[in-house]
């Protein structure tokens, strides 16, 4: 997870080690899938099967099969539920591996910080970027058995005070999520940081609440209010200029007669979010392109409603809906910036209500089944799905798709396996 937080190229790699490992334990001792969750499984193959017939139904299955098999990560990444065995605690390693990349990654921030590079992607896109990092870092929020996080290892002969500092860093559950937004805030996107202001109100609501937390996280939570408050300075240029974006949006979005005053400077290279550009002398910025947009779509969609026009014609259609003035800057975007917008080009209301009852099945079953650390989990990943997904095309990408997929397959794993394990304690009730 922690080369996944930091985008390295041997990321996939390594997951293709632990998919390989469980297609052979498939296949050599099928019982091993027994440690799925087979509700779930059940679900991911209704999913895929559903959006493989809408495929061959619209066209898109065959003609451009990356973007239509996209609802197939659920069920093809069990394999690597499956290799995880290898794991003594995969939820857990996976908890603190994201500490540990959102840690280094804080680092790497702060220099970008100190280069004043505006919307930097730490080697992705700016958007993208933000998302992946916060979704880790939601997930780094669950917590681990007491003594997971001691250093091992190579970290083991490093000198007494320095294992110890280490063993806190990442044993706290908030420290990471919260250095995550330092480079989040560098990427300059803007939609998921109502996730962390919904997250500092949880805590802080524990922090007056708990006793227990308090003593344990009330010098490290007013440590990180500190280490804010002397790091603004260093951030203001970055949330000036995304203030001043917006304030430019909103202008257009009520007068859209605003010019740009002087020669404009930017282009639609950024697939993520245009900002800055300028069509028949008049200032457009993310906001109201993504209007236009959802006016498009929404043509689109009344004209395809039950199964899209398919991934492939997705970009073509929704130019010939576009105003033409306006056609020259959309044309490089084959997404609406809306995730149930795009679903509904893509698979039309089949495919709306196929992910929904998806999406709303795994919430649900890991929600029933979660101790509350995990329910509070699923509430931030919820806001973050809703946030960013309604301004920015989130299962479109598949590092994204993979760290749902990812997030689904381990947790319901983990929960099953601790469910059975208290059953089988004296006097324990037997799981349902």
């Amino acid at each position: 997870m922690a080369a996944m937080v930091l985008d390295l190229a041997i990321a996939p790699y390594l997951f293709g080690v632990f998919a390989g490992v469980g297609v052979y334990l498939i296949i050599g001792r099928p019982w091993r899938l027994n440690r799925l969750d087979r509700g779930y499984l059940l679900a991911a193959a209704l999913f895929a099967a559903g959006s493989v017939l809408i495929g061959l139904a619209n066209g898109s299955l065959l003609a451009d099969p990356r973007f239509a098999t996209y609802p197939l990560y659920y069920l093809a990444m069990a394999p690597l539920a499956v290799g995880l065995v290898l794991v003594d605690d995969p939820l857990e390693r996976l908890v603190l591996g994201a500490r540990i990349g959102l840690i280094l990654l804080f680092f790497w921030g702060l220099a970008a910080a100190f280069a004043q590079l505006q919307r930097y992607g730490f080697g992705s896109n700016p958007a993208n970027a933000a998302f992946s990092i916060t979704f880790i870092a939601i997930l780094s929020r669950l917590t681990v058995r007491p003594g997971v996080a001691r250093a091992g290892g190579v970290l083991a002969r490093l000198p007494a005070a320095l294992r110890r500092t280490w063993s806190q860093m990442i044993g706290l559950p908030c420290l990471a999520f919260y250095l995550a937004l330092l480079p989040v805030v560098v990427t300059g996107t803007r939609a998921v940081l109502p996730v962390f202001a919904i997250a500092a109100l949880f805590d802080f609501w524990r922090l007056v609440r708990g006793t227990a937390w308090r003593r344990r996280m009330g010098l490290p939570f007013a440590g990180l209010v500190v280490a804010a408050l002397a790091a603004a300075w260093l951030l203001a240029p970055f949330a000036t200029a995304r203030f001043e974006a917006t304030m430019n949006e909103l202008r257009v979005l009520s007068d859209s007669a605003v010019p740009l005053a002087g020669p404009q400077t930017s282009s639609p290279s950024d697939a993520s979010e245009i900002s800055g550009l300028r069509v028949d002398g008049r200032w457009v910025g993310g906001m109201p392109l993504r209007m236009i947009q959802w006016r498009a779509a929404a043509e689109v969609l009344a004209d395809h409603p039950v199964l899209g026009v398919g991934s492939h014609r997705l970009g073509e259609a929704l130019l010939d809906a576009s105003p033409p003035a306006y056609r020259a800057v959309l044309e490089p975007f084959s997404f609406t910036h809306n995730m149930i917008l795009d679903e509904g080009l893509q698979r039309g209301l089949a495919g709306i209500l196929l992910s929904t009852g998806f999406f709303v099945f795994a919430f649900a079953r890991l929600w029933r089944r979660g101790a509350a650390d995990v329910r509070e989990n699923l509430g931030l990943l919820a806001g973050l799905t809703v946030c960013f997904g309604m301004l920015h095309y989130i299962f479109l990408v598949d590092r994204h798709v993979a760290l749902y997929s990812l997030y689904f397959l381990v947790l319901t794993t983990t929960l099953k396996k601790r469910r059975n394990e208290q059953g089988q304690l004296p006097g324990a009730a037997s799981p349902a």
